[in-house]
């Protein structure tokens, strides 16, 4: 069993099965055929991204070089702080590798306080920089409401004040944009009870889908986690 799961603190209906690159923790050909035919449906369609795709991130997770993804990812940002996506991408791989430390990450020269120091740096940059991007608040909010542990950052900080503060910024996410489906569903998976969290998740399952999702860890990961008990059996 994965301790870093068992940490989680989401709502308890909320299965969260993170995707792991070890070929041993999942049925591989079971899991790409199921997604691949409820996504490639609208696939010319789609146009808007989830998050920033960049190629090389992937070729890098699927040889589980996590930190020379994180390392990519910082270059990039250097070079454009002021672009909320790539920051996005850099405080999410940190937050996947931190999520699954116990469990998946095999590396030993990957370096917990490395990632730790970055999610830090990262979501503090963001929040003085795009306190009023709902993509930003909704992502770094479901991470503190999920994995509030990972934002304690010294002794005046506790994981219930991370968890209010984690479903502030989902709350001001969809007063920001109230017809965000990613925020929409985050935040209802947090706050309802099952039956409401459901009809949820099928009145922005079509939006959803429609997105331009790519094969990266994170989307895989929140693929699994939007579309819980609303994907179609085939």
């Amino acid at each position: 069993m994965c301790v870093a799961k068992e940490r989680l603190k989401a709502a308890s209906y909320i299965n969260l099965r993170p995707y792991c690159f070890d070929s041993s923790a999942r049925n591989t050909q079971e899991y790409d055929v199921v997604w691949s035919a409820h996504f490639a449906f609208n696939k010319k369609i789609r146009s808007e991204k989830v998050f920033l795709h960049i190629p090389e991130l992937i070729s890098l997770e699927l040889n589980e070089q996590w930190k020379k993804a994180v390392e990519m990812l910082i270059e990039r940002w250097m070079k454009s702080k002021n672009d909320v996506q790539i920051l996005l991408r850099l405080l999410s791989e940190c937050w996947y590798v931190l999520m699954l430390w116990d469990c998946c990450i095999s590396d030993h020269e990957n370096d917990f306080l490395f990632f730790f120091s970055e999610l830090k740096s990262s979501i503090i940059y963001g929040d003085n920089h795009f306190k009023n991007d709902p993509f930003y608040l909704a992502t770094t909010g479901y991470f503190m409401v999920t994995t509030p542990y990972l934002f304690v950052y010294d002794s005046t900080k506790k994981d219930d004040m991370v968890e209010i503060e984690g479903k502030n910024r989902l709350e001001k996410a969809l007063l920001l944009s109230p017809d965000y489906p990613f925020g929409n569903v985050l935040y209802s998976g947090y706050v309802n009870d099952l039956n409401t969290h459901r009809n949820v998740q099928k009145r922005f399952s079509q939006k959803l889908s429609e997105l331009d999702w790519d094969d990266s860890a994170v989307e895989k990961y929140f693929q699994e986690i939007l579309f819980e008990n609303t994907l179609t059996k085939l």
